[in-house]
């Protein structure tokens, strides 16, 4: 696959259904976005004091044990080493920028890690990621739903 390729099969996967590894358990209403983002504001500037940098590698690291990834993270990469995920995430939070894309190609589904979100997104995962993913989640404190659209 080329980083073209990649990136056609991302923006394709990008339209499916998503399922979110979520620091929090359960959306937040927009009337309560103030409070939440004040909150996330501090998380985010505080992710190693409370570990979530750890927590969001480890997510990532654990499922690569399962299955194969492709990445388009300092240009188009077929199984990605821990040590250049682990630095594209500590890259995503240092700068406060960045996406981190992870295209599993045997399950036709694409993971999403933006750097301003306590939250990992799944597009078009099946039955099989699915549940593998709520364990993987649930391993590091994190909740697994349905993504509302």
């Amino acid at each position: 696959m080329s980083a073209a390729d990649f990136s056609a099969s991302a923006h394709v996967l990008l339209a499916e259904r998503a399922y979110v590894a979520d620091f929090l358990p359960r959306r937040v209403k927009s009337a309560s976005w103030g409070r939440l983002h004040r909150a996330e504001a501090h998380w985010l500037n505080a992710y190693d004091e409370l570990g979530l940098r750890a927590r969001m590698t480890n997510i990532l690291l654990k499922l690569m044990c399962y299955r194969r990834v492709e990445t388009d993270w300092g240009g188009y990469k077929e199984n990605p080493s821990p040590a250049e995920i682990s630095a594209a995430v500590r890259e995503l939070m240092e700068n406060h920028s960045g996406t981190l894309s992870l295209l599993l190609p045997e399950d036709r589904a694409l993971l999403v890690l933006e750097w301003d979100c306590l939250s990992i997104y799944v597009y078009n995962p099946g039955a099989k990621l699915r549940k593998l993913m709520k364990k993987i989640a649930r391993s590091e404190g994190f909740f697994w739903r349905k993504a509302k659209k």
